[in-house]
C-alpha cells in the first residue's frame, strides 16, 4: 500500500479532481431513458452522494451512453432533476415521484450518434454530499428502426431506478428496475478519496439455505469511510481475483471458475448481502474489502487482516419421515425447495434439459377457493415432449415404507369434466433413480392407454389417491414424476399431481384429520354452498373414507346432515337430505366435524362452527347506482366455458351515461357465459318486473351477444327482450327498459350476461339499475331506424317503439322532419314487453339541407313520459359520387385491397381486379392528385412506400419508399404540396414519397402530440388541412406551416378504433371519413361543428383506408400564353379549367416553382423587372365551386349540438392495425 507520507499528502490536499462524473460502466443496452421502439418512456434514477463523490458545482449537461443510434427520428425529451434523501427507489406514480423536480430540458432530439450523447440542460447547482434524482419522460416517438438503445449497468440487489413504457398512452405508474443507464454529469468533478481507514467488523454468516448464504457485517468506521465493498467468494479449487488500486473487480455471478464477486454500497451500521444460486451442501469462503472511488481511481484497503467467512449451504437430502410436499397455497411456494424441472423424452439413457419442461403450479382440480395448489401439466398440441418434476435426494428408508400422492386428469381448466380421450402416445410414469441417469428401468409404475393395467384416460377428474410400496428401495434416491405428451391429436387436458408423501406403511386406526375450510368461526358464508376441506393425518393408519357431519345443534353435531366420501372435500348443498336436498339457512350458525374411518374405527376431528350470510334478498322497487368502487353486497358474478376468470369490476367511469361509479365488464380470450347477477329479488305476488338501466356496449366483432337474463334458481336462465349483438356496432350510452312477464316464482335473479366469444367485445358498462313492478301504461321510442346522411331520393323513415307497460296498448306515433314533414301512424294492440317498427310516409329530402328529426309516442295514459320522444338528424347531400379506397380488412372475406364504391351505397364495394400491391399491409392514407389515386402504405417497420394506383384495375406503381411510417396523406392541388402525418408529426412529401418534417403536431403552447392523427384531408378552396385523431375522437384543423392543431366543435361523437382515412369531395366541398368503430362505415364530417354523421355501413362492416374521391372533368388543354411589355401574362379561356396556376424559373430547363393561382385570364408578377424569368401557366380543373362555402353553412345551421362530446383531456387510446388490442 501507499507509504504514510504519500497518504498524508493526499489527505492534506483533500483529494484530486476528475473532469465530470461518470456513473456506470456496463455495456449491455436497453431502451431507457428513451427510444424509437415504444411511443412513451418514463423513468426516474437515483444517484447517491457516494456514487457522485463530487464537490459542489454546477451541472451544465447530462450525457447518456448511446449504444444504438437512429439518424432520422426525433424523440421529444423532457428531463427533470431534484435532490433526494432516498438511496434506493420504490414503485410509485409519475405524479408523486416527479413532485418537487425541476424541468431542466425540453426539446425533440434525434439521437444520431453512438457514444456519450449530450443533453445541454439548464445549468443546475449541485451541493456536495447530496443525492440526485434524474427523471426523464419521452414521446410520442415513431416506431422506427434502428431502435435507439443506451448502455446500462445493473444495480442488483438494490433498485436505483423505477421506469415504465407504453405504446398507446403516457404511462402513469413506475415499477422498480435494476438496469440503470450509464450517465455522465458534466460540470461537476469527482474527488479522489484516500483508502478507507478501517476494515469492516462483525463479518459473519447469517441465514443459511440450500442455495443461498447470507453475509452480515457492521460498516467500516474511521476518518475515511468506504463508498463500497468488494466481496469475493470461492469454493473448491477456486482462487480470488487480484485486488489492487486502480483495477476494479467486476460483478461475477458465474461459478464455472469456482469464483464469484459482487460490489455493494457502504451503509453506516448494519450491512447485509446474500449470495444466491449456490450449490447445495457445499463449502464456501468469502472475503470483503472496503474501497473508495471507482474506475481507475478505485482505492482498496488491502493491508491488515482481510475479514473472512467460511460457511456451507444446507444439505437438501431428505432423511426425516413422514415427508410431505403439498405444493403450497401461494404462488411463492413454487418450485418446492430443492425440487427441479426438466424436459426430455424418457429413453436409455434420457437426455434432459434442466430448468425447463411444462410442469407449473395451479389450483388443485381447478378449484380456486379455498387455496390449494398442485403441480400441473397441460396436455395439448401435437409435438412430442417429456416433462419431468424431480424430488430432492431422499435417503430411502427401505422396508415398511410407502409412497403416496394424489392424481387428477380433466379437460383443460374444467371443474370435474373428464379429459378428452388420449391415444396410446401419452403416458405418466413414476420413477425412482440416482438422479443422474434415468432409463425405463427406473419406472415404478406407468399409466398409459396401451398395455398398462393403469389406464391414463381413467384417472379421475375428481382426483384419486395413489399408494406405491417402496419397501424394497434403499440408498439415496430421487423420485421423478414424468408425463409424456406424445400423441398427435386435438385434445386439451390438465394433468395434476399433489400431496406427495413418503411415510411408514400405516397400520391400525387413522389419526384425526385436520380441518381446512371453512376456517374456524367464519362468518358471512354463501348460502348457495361452498367446499368443506380437510387434510388426512400423515401418521397413524390409513383411512378408508371420511364422514362429514353438519348440524345446527352445538351439542349434537352428529344428529343432522352426514355424507361419506373417499375424497378430502365436499359441498353438501343439493345432496340428499331427509325428504329433499340439503340447503343452508340465512344467518344460521352451523357446526361441523369429520371422521376418518379405518381399521374398524371412526376417529373424529375437532368441531368448528361457521355462520351463513345475512339474507341478501331485495324487494321491489329497488335501485342500485354502484356508487362505491366495489361490487355491492349481495351481487355476484360467474364465468364458464373457456373464460377463466370473473370479468366484472367496479369502475370510476361514467360511460353508461350515469354518474361515477359503474360496473364494467372487460373482454377476455375464451368462449363461454359470464354474468353479473343481482341479489335474489322477492317476486312472490308479481307477474312481471321492469328492468331499467343505463348501459354502453362497446362492440368489437361478431360471435358474442350481451343479454339481460333472469332465473329463479341460478341454474336455468331465460332471455329477456334486451340484447346487443356483437358486430352490430356500439349500443348506447343510453337508458333502456326490458320487461319480464309471466313470473310465478317467489324469487328471481336478474343477470347481465355475455354469451359467446369474449374476445369480440371491448367493454360493457352498466349503471343506475332500477328494478320495479312495471307501470300499467308505459310506451317509448327504442330507436330511429334510418341513416343520418342520405341522397335526395324518396325514402320511408322508420322508428322502433316498445311497450314497457303491463297493458296492451293502441296509440299514435308521430315523426316530424324539419318544418315541412309530419307523419302519424297508429300502433295497434301491442302487448306488454313487445316492440315493433313503425314505417312512416315517404319523404324526398332536399339536397344540401339538414333537418331535425323528432319521433313522439302519443299515449294519453302514459305514466312515464321520459322515454316518449327521441331526436335525430337527417342530412341530405349529393352522394352520387364514385370513390376509391383500400379494403384493409373484410370480415366477409370478399374484398381485399384496392376497391371502389359509390358514396350513396357504401354497403356495396367492388373489388378491383388486380392483385393487392401491398399484400399483408394496407394503404394508410390516400388522396386524388393530378388526375390519379396516390397513397402511403402502412408497414410495421421503418419504411413507408408511396404508390400510384390504377383506379380501373387496382394495379400499383411503386414511386418510392420513405423512412417514416405514415398514417395519413393529403394533397393541396392549388399549391402542389403533398402532406403526410405519422400520427404525431406533420410532413411534406416529394414526388417519390420522401418526407420533410414540418414539425410535431401540437396544441397552442405545447410541443408534442399525445393523440394519433389517423387521417388527413385538404380543402383547397378554404386552404384548410383537416385531421381526424383516433385518440381524441376529434376533428382538428392543422396549420400547415407550424403543425399547430385547433380542435373543431365538440368531438366526432363516435369512438374510433384502428385504421381510418379521410377524403375531401372537392366538387361539393364536403369532408368524408372511412371510419371504423366496432365496424366500418362511411361518415360525413361537419367541418364547422365537428360531428361525424353516418351515411351507412361498409359491406360486411369492412375496415376501409386509402380513401380518395376524384374531382374535376377531363384534363384541360394547355393555355396559349403571351406576355406584355409591362410583364402581364395573358391567355384565352380553356374549356374545363377552373383555376390557372403560374410557375416561374430563371432557367428554362430548370425547376419551375409555383408562384400563384388565379381564376382570371391575366396575371402580373409583383417581382417583374428582374434580369430574366421564364413562366409557365397550367390550366387546372380542381377548384370547387365558390357556392360551396354558403352551402356548408346552410347545412350546419340546421344541425343540433347534441352529439356525444368527449373531453379533449381524456386519456388517449390509439392503434393503427385491425389487430386485437
Amino acid at each position: 500500500m501507499k507509504k504514510l507520507l504519500i497518504l498524508l499528502c493526499v489527505l492534506a490536499i483533500a483529494g484530486m479532481a476528475f473532469a465530470d462524473v461518470i456513473i456506470g460502466t456496463g455495456t449491455s443496452t436497453g431502451y431507457y431513458p428513451g427510444s424509437t421502439y415504444y411511443n412513451y418512456y418514463r423513468s426516474a434514477a437515483v444517484f447517491t452522494a457516494a456514487e457522485l463523490a463530487a464537490g459542489s458545482g454546477t451541472i451544465t449537461a447530462l450525457q447518456w451512453y448511446c449504444g444504438t443510434a437512429n439518424t432520422t427520428t426525433p424523440i421529444p425529451f423532457k428531463i427533470y432533476m431534484k435532490t433526494t434523501a432516498n438511496v434506493t427507489l420504490a414503485a410509485n406514480t409519475w405524479a408523486l415521484e416527479s413532485a418537487g423536480a425541476t424541468e431542466v430540458f425540453n426539446a425533440s432530439v434525434t439521437v444520431n450518434a453512438t457514444g456519450w450523447f449530450n443533453f445541454d440542460i439548464t445549468d443546475t447547482p449541485y451541493t456536495a454530499g447530496t443525492n440526485l434524482e434524474v427523471l426523464v419522460e419521452t414521446g410520442s416517438a415513431s416506431y422506427v428502426s434502428p431502435y435507439v438503445k443506451w448502455n446500462y449497468t445493473t444495480t442488483t440487489p438494490t433498485y436505483k431506478m423505477i421506469a415504465t413504457y407504453a405504446d398507446t398512452t403516457i404511462p402513469t405508474s413506475l415499477t422498480t428496475n435494476y438496469l440503470r443507464p450509464n450517465i455522465k454529469f458534466v460540470g461537476i468533478t469527482s474527488t479522489v478519496f484516500p483508502e478507507p481507514t478501517n476494515h469492516v467488523t462483525g463479518f459473519a454468516a447469517g441465514t443459511l439455505n440450500y442455495t443461498t448464504i447470507q453475509l452480515n457485517w457492521t460498516g467500516a468506521t474511521g476518518a475515511q469511510l468506504p463508498g463500497n465493498y468488494l466481496i469475493q467468494a470461492i469454493k473448491g479449487a477456486g482462487t480470488y481475483a487480484a485486488v489492487g488500486d486502480g483495477v476494479p473487480v467486476a460483478n461475477d455471478a458465474v461459478w464455472t471458475d469456482n469464483n464469484a464477486a459482487t460490489n455493494v454500497a457502504h451503509v453506516v451500521g448494519a450491512n447485509t448481502y446474500t449470495f444466491t444460486g449456490l450449490t447445495p451442501n457445499t463449502a464456501y469462503e468469502f472475503k470483503i474489502w472496503p474501497y473508495t472511488n471507482s474506475l481507475t481511481a478505485i482505492n482498496f484497503k488491502t493491508d491488515g487482516i482481510i475479514p473472512t467467512v467460511n460457511a456451507s449451504t444446507l444439505d437438501p437430502t431428505v432423511s426425516t419421515y413422514p415427508w410431505l410436499v403439498d405444493f403450497g397455497t401461494l404462488t411463492t411456494d413454487w418450485l418446492p425447495a430443492n425440487w427441479a424441472k426438466y424436459s426430455g423424452v424418457l429413453a436409455s439413457p434420457s437426455v434432459l434439459t434442466a430448468a425447463s419442461g411444462s410442469w407449473y403450479q395451479d389450483d388443485w382440480l381447478n378449484v380456486t377457493s379455498p387455496l390449494n395448489k398442485a403441480a400441473k401439466v397441460n396436455i395439448y398440441g401435437t409435438t412430442a415432449a417429456g416433462n419431468w418434476i424431480v424430488s430432492p435426494p431422499i435417503v430411502m428408508p427401505g422396508a415398511g415404507y410407502q409412497l403416496e400422492f394424489d392424481l387428477a386428469y380433466m379437460a383443460w381448466n374444467s371443474l370435474g369434466t373428464a379429459p378428452v380421450a388420449d391415444g396410446t402416445g401419452d403416458r405418466f410414469e413414476v420413477l425412482i433413480g440416482d438422479g443422474t441417469t434415468w432409463t425405463p428401468a427406473n419406472i415404478v409404475r406407468s399409466w398409459d392407454n396401451a398395455a398398462s393395467p393403469y389406464v391414463l384416460n381413467n384417472v379421475s377428474p375428481a382426483g384419486e389417491h395413489i399408494t406405491l410400496d417402496v419397501s424394497g428401495v434403499t440408498g439415496t434416491k430421487y423420485i421423478a414424476f414424468y408425463i409424456h405428451n406424445g400423441d398427435v391429436g386435438d385434445r386439451d387436458n390438465d394433468f395434476m399431481l399433489d400431496n406427495v408423501l413418503l411415510r411408514e406403511t400405516p397400520a391400525g386406526a387413522p389419526d384425526p384429520v385436520t380441518l381446512g375450510s371453512p376456517a374456524a368461526e367464519a362468518t358471512g358464508l354463501a348460502k348457495n354452498g361452498f367446499n368443506f376441506t380437510w387434510t388426512p393425518a400423515i401418521t397413524g393408519g390409513e383411512a378408508d373414507d371420511f364422514t362429514i357431519f353438519i348440524s345446527t345443534d352445538e351439542f349434537d353435531v352428529l344428529s343432522q346432515f352426514s355424507a361419506t366420501t373417499g375424497g378430502t372435500s365436499l359441498n353438501p348443498v343439493g345432496m340428499p337430505y331427509e325428504s329433499g336436498t340439503f340447503a343452508f339457512t340465512y344467518e344460521q350458525r352451523y357446526y361441523w366435524q369429520v371422521f376418518a374411518n379405518g381399521a374398524g374405527e371412526e376417529i373424529g376431528s375437532d368441531v368448528r362452527w361457521f355462520e351463513i350470510e345475512a339474507d341478501p334478498s331485495i324487494t321491489l322497487p329497488h335501485t342500485q347506482s354502484f356508487d362505491d368502487l366495489a361490487i355491492p353486497a349481495g351481487w355476484t358474478q360467474t364465468y364458464s366455458g373457456t373464460v377463466t376468470s370473473n370479468r366484472w369490476t367496479a369502475s370510476a367511469t361514467t360511460n353508461a351515461g350515469g354518474t361515477a361509479n359503474e360496473m364494467m365488464e372487460t373482454w377476455a380470450s375464451g368462449v363461454g357465459i359470464t354474468r353479473l347477477i343481482s341479489p335474489p329479488i322477492v317476486t312472490d305476488g308479481y307477474g312481471s318486473v321492469a328492468v331499467n338501466f343505463n348501459t354502453l356496449y362497446d362492440d368489437y366483432g361478431t360471435g358474442v351477444t350481451a343479454r339481460v337474463q333472469y332465473s329463479h334458481d341460478l341454474v336455468t336462465w331465460y332471455n329477456t327482450g334486451w340484447s346487443a349483438v356483437g358486430g352490430g356496432g356500439n349500443v348506447g350510452p343510453g337508458n333502456y327498459t326490458t320487461l319480464i312477464t309471466g313470473l310465478s316464482a317467489p324469487v328471481t335473479y336478474i343477470a347481465w350476461a355475455m354469451d359467446g366469444d369474449h374476445y369480440q367485445f371491448d367493454y360493457w358498462y352498466v349503471d343506475n339499475v332500477l328494478l320495479s313492478a312495471p307501470l300499467d301504461h308505459d310506451v317509448g321510442i327504442v330507436s330511429i331506424d334510418m341513416a343520418e346522411v342520405v341522397p335526395a331520393v324518396a325514402m320511408n323513415p322508420k322508428a322502433t317503439i316498445i311497450n314497457n307497460g303491463a297493458n296492451t296498448e293502441t296509440f299514435n306515433v308521430t315523426m316530424t322532419i324539419g318544418a315541412n314533414y309530419s307523419s302519424t301512424k297508429e300502433v295497434t294492440a301491442i302487448t306488454s314487453g313487445n316492440s315493433t317498427q313503425v314505417v312512416f310516409d315517404a319523404i324526398t329530402p332536399v339536397i344540401f339541407t339538414a333537418e331535425d328529426v323528432d319521433v313522439t309516442c302519443l299515449l294519453a295514459t302514459d305514466e312515464n313520459t321520459a322515454n316518449d320522444a327521441q331526436t335525430g338528424v337527417l342530412v341530405c347531400l349529393p352522394l352520387d359520387v364514385q370513390a376509391y379506397a383500400d379494403v384493409a380488412y373484410d370480415p366477409g372475406s370478399v374484398n381485399d385491397g384496392p376497391a371502389t364504391f359509390n358514396l350513396a351505397t357504401p354497403g356495396t364495394i367492388t373489388d378491383l381486379t388486380a392483385a393487392t400491391p401491398w399484400s399483408g399491409y394496407f394503404l394508410a392514407g390516400a388522396d386524388w392528385m393530378n388526375g390519379g389515386w396516390y397513397g402511403k402504405q402502412y408497414v410495421d417497420s421503418a419504411s413507408s412506400p408511396f404508390w400510384q394506383i390504377d383506379e380501373v384495375t387496382g394495379d400499383g406503381t411503386l414511386l418510392g419508399t420513405g423512412t417514416v411510417v405514415m398514417s395519413g396523406f393529403a394533397y393541396d392541388e392549388v399549391n402542389d404540396i403533398r402532406y403526410a402525418t405519422d400520427g404525431t408529426s406533420l410532413y411534406t412529401l416529394d414526388a417519390v414519397g420522401i418526407s420533410t418534417l414540418i414539425g410535431a403536431l401540437h396544441f397552442t403552447g405545447e410541443t408534442s402530440w399525445v393523440g394519433l392523427m389517423i387521417g388527413i384531408a385538404y380543402d383547397s378552396y378554404s386552404g384548410t388541412l383537416y385531421g381526424v385523431d383516433l385518440g381524441y375522437d376529434w376533428l382538428f384543423s392543422i396549420n400547415v406551416t407550424t403543425a399547430e392543431c385547433t380542435d373543431i366543435g365538440g368531438g366526432l361523437g363516435i369512438d374510433l378504433n384502428y385504421a381510418q382515412d379521410c377524403a375531401f369531395d372537392r366538387e361539393n366541398g364536403l369532408l368524408y371519413m372511412a371510419g371504423y368503430t366496432a365496424n366500418g362505415a362511411l361518415y360525413w364530417i361537419d367541418t364547422i361543428g365537428g360531428g361525424a354523421y353516418k351515411v351507412g355501413d361498409f359491406q360486411s362492416g369492412s375496415e376501409v383506408t386509402g380513401f380518395a374521391i376524384p374531382y374535376g372533368s377531363a384534363v384541360p388543354e394547355a393555355p396559349v400564353v403571351t406576355i406584355g411589355a409591362d410583364g402581364t401574362l395573358s391567355w384565352p379561356a380553356v374549356d374545363g379549367a377552373a383555376v390557372y396556376k403560374i410557375y416561374a424559373s430563371d432557367d428554362p430547363y430548370g425547376t419551375f416553382t409555383l408562384l400563384d393561382s388565379t381564376t382570371s385570364l391575366t396575371w402580373l408578377d409583383p417581382a417583374f423587372g428582374v434580369a430574366k424569368m421564364f413562366y409557365q401557366v397550367k390550366a387546372d380543373n380542381a377548384a370547387p365551386a365558390k357556392s360551396v362555402a354558403s352551402v356548408r353553412q346552410s347545412v350546419r345551421g340546421h344541425l343540433r349540438n347534441d352529439r356525444q362530446v368527449r373531453s379533449l383531456d381524456r386519456n388517449v387510446s390509439a392503434g393503427l392495425r385491425p389487430t386485437r388490442k
